[in-house]
């Protein structure tokens, strides 16, 4: 089962979560919303 969670704001440049070419930035957004992906899936989800 996939699951999911609906940020309050978008993904932006500025606060580096995003790449030039728009991509996302998968380690800074693991590290910025640990708490969220904590709550989803449990400790395990960020190593």
């Amino acid at each position: 089962m996939k699951k999911f969670a609906l940020l309050e704001r978008e993904l932006t440049l500025e606060n580096d979560e995003l790449t030039p070419t728009l991509k996302v930035r998968r380690r800074v957004i693991q590290k910025k919303y640990a708490t969220v992906i904590d709550g989803m899936y449990g400790e395990a989800a960020h190593v």
